[in-house]
């Protein structure tokens, strides 16, 4: 990957630290009013309830199995606990021990978990922005392409403010996506699956509610690939790609089976996948009005966070728009497939139905929207020396 894109191993290093160090700064920025007032970014709802009680209790019984096996004993694996709620199956429940960000815990004393849970943050957001670098430079991007866009992936408004304020959890997706569709790519130029089993099989087994929407994702990224790009296409070639990704999902799900099969259970026998939700056709007229200033972050509320994406993507992509010419069509036809897909999904209540896992309309499945933007922004960045010369 890193002699792709020509880049020697110490640039390579730089680049990386660069990224961190940028996002770093970042996140401070967004924490700044709550730090100011010493305050931690935990939500008052599934935040303390869900995420830092459950990392709590992965750092005491780490912690404890570190310290049995030190003893020279060896460490059994709790499998259910009386101290959650009215008792929980550690395995089947919402959220314990899916992270393996959580693994972080073990070194924090429980009275610093509220540290270590802003700490993990830092480390997801730092992670994203590396995991789209990462798609990027497998495809041959510049560096400097690649640091802006990857910052607005980063930076996105579901990834603010779903995940670093809310559920941080949902920001592992945000590392996940550009890994699978890096994995996929390798695939297509037959350079091995293990990428993408890798990061499908961390997004089966982190949260298999957003891989749903990663796979549904994923299949219409492989279809555009195929038929936009250059290939010897045949009826042969294109069943054998099809069977070789449905091979690689099986394994995937295979390899993350002893968390994902159990969180399907779940999700099936919710009530928020058997509830009937009626919905009206489209949505009320305000919401549409009000994306331009969802997307600016002029307005933010629950549905309108994922449309956001700040000034600098918006000039970016803008810029892409006005001179498209300068790119060839397999370049940025999917890229703008893919955003009026992502906006008609995002305006019309039943496909977003549909992301959902067929239950009420949710903005949760943006990160996708935050994936395609981020390359348009890619090719925007790309496109400001032609508008120079204009």
């Amino acid at each position: 990957m890193i002699a792709k894109v020509g880049l020697h191993r110490p640039r390579y290093v730089l680049y990386c630290l660069r990224v961190c160090a940028t996002v770093i700064l970042g996140v401070t920025g967004v924490y700044a009013y709550l730090f100011l007032r010493h305050k931690v970014p935990i939500w008052s709802g599934d935040g303390t309830s869900l995420y830092l009680t459950y990392g709590k209790l992965e750092g005491r019984l780490i912690r404890g199995m570190i310290s049995t096996l030190l003893s020279g004993k060896l460490p059994e694996l709790q499998m259910y606990s009386f101290s959650l709620g009215y008792g929980s199956d550690l395995l089947r429940s919402s959220v314990g021990l899916r992270d393996p960000f959580n693994l972080f815990y073990a070194f924090f004393p429980e009275d610093k978990s509220e540290t270590c849970f802003t700490l993990i943050i830092y480390i997801r957001a730092c992670c994203s922005a590396l995991a789209f670098s990462a798609y990027c430079f497998n495809r041959g991007e510049d560096r400097d392409a690649t640091f802006i866009a990857s910052l607005c992936y980063a930076f996105s408004g579901m990834a603010v403010f779903l995940g670093m304020f809310k559920h941080p959890q949902f920001i592992n997706w945000y590392i996940a996506l550009p890994l699978a569709c890096m994995g996929a790519d390798r695939v297509f130029d037959k350079r091995g699956g293990g990428w993408m089993v890798a990061a499908l099989a961390y997004a089966f087994f982190a949260y298999i509610y957003f891989s749903y929407m990663m796979c549904i994702f994923l299949f219409f990224y492989c279809l555009l690939k195929y038929f936009v790009h250059d290939r010897e296409r045949s009826i042969k070639d294109f069943v054998l790609l099809v069977l070789t990704f449905v091979g690689l999902v099986l394994l995937a799900f295979g390899i993350a089976s002893i968390s994902s099969a159990s969180r399907v259970i779940d999700l099936l026998t919710q009530d928020r996948a058997s509830r009937k939700s009626v919905m009206p056709t489209l949505f009320a007229l305000s919401r549409y009005a009000a994306t331009a200033s969802y997307a600016l972050g002029a307005r933010i509320d629950t549905w309108g966070s994922g449309w956001y994406l700040g000034a600098p993507a918006i000039v970016l992509g803008a810029a892409f728009v006005v001179s498209p010419g300068r790119f060839e069509k397999k370049t940025w036809v999917p890229w703008t497939i893919g955003l009026v897909a992502c906006l008609i999904s995002a305006l019309v209540p039943k496909m977003c139905s549909v992301l959902n896992g067929f239950s009420y309309p949710t903005s949760r499945w943006m990160v996708l929207y935050a994936f395609v933007c981020a390359n348009l922004v890619r090719l925007g960045y790309k496109a400001l020396p032609s508008l120079d010369r204009r």
